[in-house]
């Protein structure tokens, strides 16, 4: 009766688990499509160039190319966080997570969230008007 109880709990746990897991990965999907108020396109990049950087097989040429990506988009980040809008700086920034993305080591799942990002920059650089928005906590 117990070994029954205690699967029966094993069980239920799991249960649980794979309901909340699931419920979190709905939530960061929504949160990747949406957006979240007050955060630039670039901070869930930075977390994206890592997964494939880290599901990937590389050379040292690709390992630059993700160190190039990431530095650009951090300067660009510093000056917007300062007050400053450098759409040069956001343009490089794009062109190296390009880059990236047409590495032919990267894989499918890995290349199709980064083309978002990509696709989320672009929106950003197109839709950027005058001073800088609230929105994002910048006077």
């Amino acid at each position: 009766m117990r070994q029954l109880l205690g699967k029966g709990l094993a069980g239920a746990g799991l249960i649980l688990m794979a309901i909340g897991a699931n419920a979190q990965i709905r939530d960061y999907r929504e949160n990747r499509i949406v957006g979240q108020q007050g955060r630039l396109p670039m901070d869930r990049l930075m977390a994206d160039l890592d997964r494939a950087q880290a599901n990937s097989r590389f050379d040292r040429g690709d390992r630059r190319r993700f160190d190039r990506a990431r530095k650009e988009i951090y300067d660009f980040q510093r000056k917007f966080a300062a007050g400053r809008y450098d759409r040069r700086e956001l343009d490089q920034a794009i062109a190296s997570v390009q880059r990236v993305v047409d590495m032919a080591s990267i894989n499918r799942r890995d290349r199709a969230v980064l083309m978002e990002d990509l696709s989320r920059m672009r929106e950003f650089r197109a839709g950027f008007r005058g001073p800088l928005p609230n929105a994002y906590g910048y006077r």
